[in-house]
């Protein structure tokens, strides 16, 4: 299994628990069915189970993002996607740290 760690900072806001932040940057980032990292991670998660995809929040602003792929190539798979992702939110301030099983 590889897992793959990602911190995400919206420092424009604060939020008052788990379910607001979520909210927030799903409806104006990563809509459901729209983000192709989303889209990659919930096939798995309908293929593997959603206890493989875990969200942390650290009051008031931060994210942290747990994604656990069972095979080398769905965690390859990846990859691309989040760089994309990230790319996205760095460009609107948002800090938005990827942690490598391998780092």
């Amino acid at each position: 299994m590889y897992t793959v760690i990602t911190k995400i900072v919206y420092p424009f806001k604060e939020f008052n628990n788990k379910e607001d932040w979520k909210s927030f940057i799903v409806t104006k980032y990563v809509p459901e069915g729209i983000d192709p990292l989303r889209v990659y991670n919930f096939k798995l998660m309908d293929k593997y189970g959603h206890h493989f995809f875990r969200l942390k929040f650290e009051k008031p602003q931060t994210g942290w993002l747990f994604h656990t792929y069972q095979t080398r190539e769905e965690y390859l798979g990846s990859i691309d996607l989040r760089i994309n992702q990230q790319e996205m939110f760095n460009k609107d301030g948002i800090t938005y740290e990827i942690f490598y099983p391998e780092s």
